[in-house]
């Protein structure tokens, strides 16, 4: 608490003094997840601006220093967002972008040259924001309002751009943040998935090249709060017998908001087909793209899978839009996909669903873009607007 003070009184000054810093509209800065990590949409285009546009001095700000000593043995420019350079760069940016949240990056004012994008971390199915009443930023409490006015910067609505990869999507995105500035451009993080050598990543992520993989990747509960997702086929010495002799890997790898309180089994308890990642720092979208089928729930990971044109099933073990969160559209219209209530039922899907492949779904609904210019789409849109 007392640090958020102290932040808090520093940003106050930052605010007033913050106009006579002048804005490089060649100095873009990015962060991701609360200035904790390297990851997501922000993580794909620094790395595509920083390769493909060396004009633009791409700069990456956090509040971890495993984020700032990853990056700095990569050579790229990295620096805490709490030291005096990193605050110097964050008031001196031209272009600033974020993908978890507003905090992923601090000390963002609205500048009349600068220009503030939100990369998001995927196309929602669940209600955000301004859509979700429990956690809208509409009700938010004063002493929240004075963080996010001093210290955060900005509001959604000083947003000056916001991918979506459809209509769809542009529609939901424009009520959530309450801002029409939307294009659809696509995501950066599904450019990789056209880039990408499979036996490479596969490799890379420990499994065997014949290894058919499948992976469980739900949503959270309750922000983390609600109950841990059921560990998919623990313990069930038939669908084990099965994936054995079909050589099948099932991945569990849960929501980050789940890990704080996460039970992971001990040593021995578990059969070889399992394997669980929820706490390994794995990129989601490389296990994703190594995937033959993905099971999920209300996770938006599914629509980047989509993409890749493999089987998803949609395991609906709770009546989470009633208990946890509403939202924009449900599994049930999402034509071509497998669904299942229990776990029998999601063994009988997952052994059809083997010989398919993902074409019966409608992809052109949920991305107008299927290639790897997202990045380039996006950049060239910033270019003209700066």
């Amino acid at each position: 608490m007392i640090k958020k003070i102290i932040w808090v009184i520093i940003g106050l000054s930052l605010k007033f003094i913050s106009h006579i810093f002048p804005v490089n509209r060649n100095k873009w800065v990015f962060g991701a997840n609360d200035g904790n990590s390297y990851a997501d949409n922000a993580k794909y285009f620094f790395e595509y601006t920083y390769e493909e546009h060396k004009d633009i001095n791409c700069i990456w700000l956090t509040r971890n220093r495993e984020v700032r000593e990853l990056l700095r043995s990569k050579g790229l420019n990295v620096y805490m967002n709490f030291s005096l350079v990193g605050i110097y760069h964050a008031l001196t940016a031209g272009v600033v972008l974020f993908c978890t949240m507003r905090s992923d990056i601090l000390f963002i004012y609205p500048r009349e040259q600068r220009r503030i994008i939100n990369l998001w971390h995927g196309m929602p199915m669940k209600k955000i924001v301004h859509d979700y009443e429990p956690h809208s930023v509409l009700q938010q409490s004063y002493r929240a309002k004075l963080w996010d006015w001093l210290v955060v910067g900005f509001g959604h609505h000083n947003v000056d751009l916001i991918p979506a990869t459809s209509e769809c999507f542009a529609t939901i995105l424009k009520s959530a943040f309450r801002n029409e500035n939307v294009e659809i451009l696509g995501q950066p993080r599904t450019d990789v998935f056209f880039k990408w050598d499979a036996k490479e990543i596969k490799k890379n992520l420990g499994f065997m090249e014949d290894d058919i993989v499948i992976t469980y990747m739900p949503t959270h509960r309750a922000y983390g709060k609600g109950l841990q997702n059921p560990k998919i086929f623990k313990g069930d010495s038939k669908a084990i017998d099965f994936f054995k002799k079909n050589n099948i890997k099932i991945i569990w790898k849960f929501h980050k908001n789940m890990v704080l309180n996460y039970r992971e089994d001990k040593e021995g308890e578990l059969s070889e087909v399992f394997i669980d990642m929820t706490k390994e720092k794995v990129d989601p979208q490389e296990l994703l793209f190594v995937s033959d089928i993905l099971i999920t729930d209300y996770s938006s990971c599914y629509i980047d899978y989509m993409l890749l044109n493999r089987p998803i099933v949609f395991y609906l073990y709770d009546d989470y839009e009633t208990n946890d969160n509403e939202l924009y559209f449900s599994p049930q219209e999402i034509k071509g996909a497998y669904l299942a209530f229990n776990e029998s039922e999601l063994l009988t899907v997952l052994e059809k669903s083997l010989t398919e492949s993902n074409g019966n779904i409608e992809v052109s609904s949920f991305h107008l873009h299927n290639d790897n210019n997202s990045c380039k789409r996006i950049f060239e849109f910033l270019q003209k607007q700066c």
